[in-house]
């Protein structure tokens, strides 16, 4: 039976649906118009990204980044949508994937440090670390089904990936050596 009090703590918060559609709106207009950035080591980096150089060969864990950004999105929404309809496999399923996508190609890296230059491409790397700790923590809470704190996360997580192409995308995609 579903008392009041469990019908109140299974509502969202006043005004997290405006934000997580805002959110949703803005991810979709960013991923369908560019690209964002993960994990640090220059040669085996994971940046769930950004951007699509022309390759000839790339190793096979690794995508260029316009695609890598692609299912990052397509993961993105299944967790929204699994959220919207208590579906925590869904949930855990989306997070997952984020957490574990494929890396970006050693060209694509070296071209993205040169563009971004040292300390920009740090923080482009920190902020990639970020959201692949908030995936991970996702799935954690989608597993123990606490909708609350996956929403949290979720939110969070978002967070960094628009801040990431707020704070990074103009600069490589408009650079003459991209």
């Amino acid at each position: 039976m579903i008392t009041e009090k469990h019908n109140k703590s299974m509502q969202p918060k006043k005004g997290s649906i405006i934000v997580i559609l805002s959110l949703g709106i803005i991810i979709a207009f960013i991923t369908s118009s560019g690209k964002t950035g993960k994990k640090h080591d220059d040669s085996k980096i994971y940046l769930p990204a950004a951007l699509n150089a022309n390759l000839n060969s790339q190793a096979p864990d690794t995508l260029p980044l316009l695609s890598i950004m692609t299912k990052l999105e397509r993961d993105v929404n299944k967790i929204s949508a699994g959220i919207w309809r208590h579906d925590f496999q869904m949930i855990k399923k989306g997070a997952k994937n984020i957490a574990n996508h494929a890396k970006i190609p050693p060209r694509q890296v070296k071209l993205i440090k040169a563009i971004l230059g040292p300390d920009q491409f740090k923080n482009f790397v920190k902020t990639d670390q970020r959201v692949h700790q908030k995936a991970v923590e996702i799935a954690k809470m989608a597993d123990k089904q606490k909708l609350d704190l996956t929403t949290e996360l979720f939110l969070e997580m978002e967070r960094g990936c628009i801040s990431c192409h707020v704070d990074h995308r103009n600069k490589i995609v408009s650079s003459d050596n991209w």
